[in-house]
């Protein structure tokens, strides 16, 4: 989604989470991965915690 059409309010949310992140290390590789493969549209299996 384009900046523009973006909400006020997403954008608040989305650079405090940026920042948290920054904070905290961001993510883990692996997260991340997960993250691109479920962007690109490729199968992701998601397992939950124990």
């Amino acid at each position: 989604m384009p900046a523009a059409m973006m909400s006020r309010s997403l954008m608040r949310l989305a650079r405090a989470w940026e920042l948290q992140a920054r904070a905290l290390g961001g993510l883990s590789r692996k997260t991340s991965k997960k993250l691109d493969q479920l962007v690109a549209g490729g199968n992701l299996s998601v397992r939950s915690a124990p």
